[in-house]
């Protein structure tokens, strides 16, 4: 692989990545191993390739941050148990995956959450 095939490749990712909707931090990240792949094979990599949006680190423009009045509406119209969870998650930036029982078997999914099964 050339140099010049090897900035068309970098170039046809960051295109790709882009047109699915990823922002800037995602693929900065999913660039590095490529940039460390090609000197390691002696792949030159002449051309610098630049991607817009580097410092955000939000993975996709579908799924945008909730605004606190968003936040604040759900929260009022969710019982005790939801609005723990859905503070949890939002305000700490655990994964709906990782709520659990004490034991470990009761995962907490869409569905509990009234709000967000009715999207």
């Amino acid at each position: 692989m050339t140099s010049k095939e090897t900035a068309n490749f970098l170039l046809d990712v960051v295109t790709h990545k882009e047109t699915d909707g990823k922002m800037g931090g995602y693929i900065s990240s999913a660039m590095h191993p490529l940039k460390s792949w090609f000197p390691w094979n002696d792949i030159a990599i002449v051309q610098k390739v630049k991607v817009s949006g580097k410092l955000n680190l939000r993975l996709s423009r579908k799924n945008p941050p909730r605004t606190p009045d968003v936040l604040r509406t759900i929260l009022h119209a969710a019982d005790l148990r939801a609005k723990t969870s859905i503070s949890i998650i939002a305000f700490t930036g655990v994964r709906i995956e990782v709520l659990r029982d004490f034991l470990g078997d009761d995962v907490l999914k869409i569905k509990d959450i009234f709000e967000l099964s009715n999207r």
